[in-house]
C-alpha cells in the first residue's frame, strides 16, 4: 500500500517507469533519506489551500473597503468614472 502515492506519478512523468516500479523506487528513496513521514503526512496541500483562503480573505477586505469608500473604480475626487 505503500507504493501508492502521490509521488510515484512525479516518478512516472520523469523517468517514464511504470507506475508500480516507480512507487517502489520513491518509496526506496524516501527511506533512504529517512523522509517516510512525508508520504505519512503531507501537509503541501493543507498550506497551499490556507494560502489561498488568506488570499480571498485579504481581497474581500479590500473590496470591502473599496465599496465602503464609495471610491471603487478610483475616480477623482472621490467620483467614479461611471457617473
Amino acid at each position: 500500500l505503500e507504493y501508492f502515492n502521490r509521488w510515484a506519478y512525479v516518478f512516472v512523468g520523469i523517468y517514464g517507469d511504470s507506475y508500480v516500479e516507480s512507487g517502489k523506487k520513491v518509496f526506496e528513496l524516501f527511506q533512504a533519506r529517512g523522509w517516510t513521514s512525508i508520504i505519512a503526512y503531507d501537509l503541501v496541500g493543507y498550506a497551499l489551500n490556507f494560502i489561498a483562503f488568506v488570499v480571498g480573505l485579504c481581497t474581500g477586505f479590500v473590496g470591502v473597503v473599496l465599496v465602503a469608500t464609495g471610491n471603487l473604480f478610483g475616480g477623482i475626487g472621490g467620483q467614479s468614472y461611471w457617473g
